[in-house]
């Protein structure tokens, strides 16, 4: 993954703390006792650096998940590849208006909105199914289809991603068979925006074949993107009917001055061209803002 850092940006990185020894262990087992022992110590209290956070300033959570499902079993069962998010300090409920999300974290695109097969296309094996319906052959073709003047527009709050979010990322197919690339909009509301904070807009792809994604925030004549992820991934699921490939995931994060109170829109497009597989696989999209707290 490649980030590209603005020249103004300052950060810090905290690495450590590391314990080193000036000796070698004869016994194996005596130095693996000895790392057990160390682990247990984590996090250290004695260095004195104040990116470092001490025990005492750290916080754990820990238990069990446990669904009740009596369709499945009459008792509680644990819960299977499911996701906990910590939200930062705030009021009760405060995460709900300092985050904005498209789909979930499942490392697929399957819960976006996949369409129907061309008639002549179309493989009865997969007909009376919705879990394999991305099986069907031709589906990328579809998009210029459904959005033959512009591209999509998902409205946060308006829009429902199982109907409104094309399940790929693809180009636009050309009365000549060429292909164009495309460019996805986000459209959402902010009441308030802090200026002095940090947000972050969080993009896992389920999939990416030869893509290249770029993103705006706000800005989309400006010529340099806030984000370009450069040439990613060689994945083949838009090709081989599939719903997943190698999982990615980019952190990009931008100042509240990006930022309008009301309407606002985050410009993501996909600028490779190479053929009609080329293209992205969301597995969700998530924008985090600073605590309201």
């Amino acid at each position: 993954m490649e980030q590209q850092i603005q020249s103004v940006e300052r950060f810090r990185h905290q690495e450590g703390a590391r314990l080193a020894r000036d000796h070698l262990w004869a016994n194996r087992y005596a130095m693996w006792e000895e790392m057990n022992e160390e682990t247990n110590k984590w996090p250290y209290d004695f260095p004195a650096s104040i990116d470092y956070l001490h025990a005492n300033q750290r916080g754990s959570v820990s238990g069990q998940l446990m669904v009740h499902d009596w369709y499945i079993n009459v008792d509680a069962l644990p819960a299977l590849y499911a996701f906990i998010g910590l939200a930062e300090p705030g009021l009760v409920g405060s995460w709900q208006s300092e985050t904005k999300e498209i789909g979930f974290p499942d490392r697929t695109a399957n819960e976006f909105f996949i369409p129907d097969p061309l008639p002549g296309l179309q493989n009865y094996l997969y007909t009376n199914t919705t879990i394999h319906k991305f099986r069907q052959y031709g589906l990328w073709d579809r998009y210029t289809d459904l959005y033959p003047n512009g591209d999509l527009v998902y409205k946060i709050g308006v829009s429902d991603f199982r109907k409104d979010w094309f399940f790929a990322h693809v180009n636009r197919r050309n009365n000549d068979r060429s292909v164009s690339a495309t460019t996805w909009q986000i459209v959402f509301d902010v009441k308030l925006v802090d200026s002095s904070g940090t947000y972050h807009l969080h993009i896992a792809l389920a999939s990416a074949s030869y893509a290249h994604l770029l993103v705006w925030i706000n800005t989309p004549s400006k010529p340099r993107p806030w984000f370009d992820s450069s040439p990613i991934g060689m994945s083949n699921a838009i090709a081989r009917h599939g719903i997943h490939g190698l999982y990615m995931a980019f952190d990009i994060e931008f100042s509240g001055t990006q930022l309008y109170i009301g309407e606002n829109i985050i410009y993501l497009k996909q600028a490779s061209v190479y053929g009609p597989f080329t293209g992205l696989m969301y597995d969700y999209i998530r924008l985090e803002g600073p605590s309201t707290n």
